[in-house]
């Protein structure tokens, strides 16, 4: 099971985010909640942070302390965890041999309102599409999983108004397909 899929489920199943457990334990404060969902950033860094195994590690020498609390994972499976990660990663090609993104930041979702994510098509296509960040990492209840070719964007902004051009925004809205 990968990253967007432990968010996934954590959503689906109401499971609560780190700080709504804190607050419904009493932590009281000027805490800042986020959106109320789990996300892709807080499930990494909770697998891979090795406070959760029972050591602290202090500094910048990166000093360790076992036995300061009680662990959450096990040592063997949070090694496991980072294996399975690492092997995951993925390095590009040099970028001289892709294709720059020159609507990077710019392609917003017309349903949710979020940043639209550029992907390669199927079997390394000579061809780009853009995707809801949303739908991918909290899932389908949070937005309805948009997705509109890159070709699409640059025709529509140009040929019609069915895109508009705002503040260095590309607003995808009619042209989108499900």
């Amino acid at each position: 099971m990968g990253i967007t899929a432990i968010v996934r489920y954590l959503n689906q199943n109401n499971i609560p985010t780190p700080i709504q457990y804190a607050r419904s334990k009493g932590l009281t404060g000027n805490y800042d909640d986020g959106n109320g969902s789990w996300n892709s950033r807080s499930v990494k860094y909770i697998l891979t942070n090795r406070t959760y195994t029972g050591v602290l590690v202090q500094g910048k020498e990166k000093r360790v302390v076992a036995g300061t609390h009680k662990s959450l994972v096990d040592i063997k499976t949070f090694d496991t965890i980072q294996k399975q990660l690492q092997s995951k990663i993925f390095h590009l090609s040099d970028s001289s041999q892709g294709t720059e993104n020159i609507l990077k930041g710019k392609v917003i979702c017309g349903c949710c309102g979020g940043k639209m994510q550029r992907k390669r098509g199927t079997n390394h296509a000579d061809w780009h599409f853009f995707t809801c960040n949303t739908n991918n990492r909290l899932g389908a209840g949070k937005c309805t999983g948009m997705y509109v070719r890159e070709e699409d964007i640059f025709v529509q902004s140009i040929t019609s108004s069915n895109c508009t051009y705002k503040s260095t925004l590309f607003l995808a809205c009619s042209m989108m397909k499900k």
